[in-house]
């Protein structure tokens, strides 16, 4: 009797032990027991996934950083990676260092651009309107000069035109020519004329017969004048200088010449008219 019990009772559980098998393996799954769900208010149910974005922790989506900055560091969000700080990339005021210009120039060269502008590496003389160099003006016309509105780029400096400088200038001449005369290119141009006070009277138009005019000098007028310096050989000058033949035939002692004799300075020589080794010194009023 007691062993029939505890058959029925091994068989009783062995049946209960496939029911609990056959539901938890062969049953769907929405029937089956999920060891890893948790239970909340009786019934089970899955985790959430996480939800953040950059957004969600006040940065930037790496993928939209703004044209003109940069990402200096960066997070991993979810599924997103994130710019958390970032700087501006502004243009070098070293290599572009020129938003406006002055003095007749304008912006040239290479540009940067940044939030602040257009930034340029120079400023160059506008050559549409400072056309011309000292060089230039001088290959066409060697009196020219550089003039007009000026500007200096790069120690060359550019003019808007080019002007004779010699056509302002008087000529100065005077009758009796020309003192001083202007530089080159201008040097055809009388600066400083000449100005002239007559020889006087002690200077002749011709040398007289009997006479001799070793000083010559040009007068204002330009024509060659003659001073008498003494008296030609055969002629006597006894007390007025005036050179003539003497009446008897004398000796050039008694008259007054000495032989071998030397004149100084500012005085004439005299040779006597018989012998030109005697010599009398005098002087001439001017």
């Amino acid at each position: 009797m007691k062993r029939t019990l505890v058959s029925v009772l091994v068989a009783a559980a062995m049946c209960l032990s496939s029911a609990v098998w056959a539901k938890v393996w062969l049953l769907p799954d929405y029937q089956a027991s999920d060891p890893f769900k948790e239970r909340t208010g009786g019934r089970t149910s899955k985790p959430e996934p996480d939800k953040k974005t950059c957004a969600s922790i006040g940065a930037q989506s790496y993928s939209q950083v703004p044209s003109g900055w940069t990402c200096t560091s960066t997070k991993t969000v979810g599924s997103e990676v994130c710019c958390l700080n970032m700087k501006e990339n502004l243009c070098s005021t070293v290599t572009y260092p020129y938003t406006t210009c002055s003095d007749g120039k304008v912006l040239s060269g290479s540009s940067c651009s940044d939030s602040k502008g257009t930034h340029y590496q120079k400023c160059s003389c506008n050559r549409s309107v400072y056309k011309y160099t000292e060089t230039d003006c001088r290959n066409a016309d060697a009196k020219n000069a550089l003039s007009g509105s000026t500007c200096t780029e790069d120690g060359i400096t550019y003019g808007t035109e080019c002007t004779d400088q010699c056509k302002d200038l008087k000529d100065q001449t005077t009758d009796y020519g020309c003192e001083i005369k202007y530089d080159a290119p201008c040097d055809h141009i009388c600066k400083v004329g000449k100005s002239c006070v007559p020889l006087g009277s002690s200077y002749l138009a011709v040398c007289p017969s009997g006479y001799i005019c070793n000083d010559t000098k040009t007068d204002c007028d330009g024509t060659t004048k003659y001073k008498v310096t003494g008296c030609a050989v055969g002629y006597s000058d006894f007390d007025t200088f005036w050179c003539t033949k003497p009446a008897t035939l004398l000796s050039c002692s008694e008259m007054g010449y000495t032989s071998g004799a030397v004149c100084g300075s500012g005085e004439i020589t005299l040779y006597c008219p018989f012998d030109v080794n005697y010599v009398a010194c005098a002087k001439l009023d001017e």
